[in-house]
């Protein structure tokens, strides 16, 4: 049985302005290069570069981060923060499947289209740090933070 407030301190921990400027900072880097990569493939989901699959694993490794990061501040091991969240998943499916869903690749170059749709939206302007090209600097520069930690 998971701790009390658990469900609602991982909702507000996977909705929090940390999580989500360190996504929007990612994707304001990779998204454009995704999403022109997954048009010029004529909608064969299964064939990408090598350089999407790499940017695709940077991702997940922020997403790992992020839940191993919420792990230790919830003081919890492993098979504790498992039985959590899946105590989680049997009051609110929903959430944990989006969560997980998240981190499959079709979901991934759809979350890097929507950030552009949404960043259209929100300014015509051009975006000077979403250039369009995988920004291998900025993938180095998280893993390197991750050896860091190490």
């Amino acid at each position: 049985m998971s701790r009390p407030g658990f469900e609602k301190r991982l909702r507000d921990f996977l909705a929090s302005e940390e999580l989500e400027e360190t996504i929007n900072n990612f994707l304001s880097k990779n998204a454009k290069y995704v999403s022109r990569e997954s048009d010029t493939n004529n909608g064969q989901g299964e064939i990408f570069s090598c350089e999407v699959h790499e940017i695709w694993k940077d991702y997940l490794e922020i997403m790992e981060r992020a839940m191993t990061d919420f792990q230790k501040s919830e003081d919890l091991d492993d098979i504790e923060f498992k039985k959590s969240v899946e105590d989680v998943a049997d009051r609110a499916p929903m959430m944990v499947k989006l969560m997980i869903a998240s981190w499959e690749f079709s979901q991934f170059v759809e979350i890097c289209k929507d950030y552009l749709d949404n960043l259209e939206e929100e300014d015509d302007d051009d975006d000077d740090d979403c250039d369009g090209k995988y920004n291998e600097d900025y993938s180095n520069d998280y893993k390197s933070d991750r050896k860091d930690e190490k």
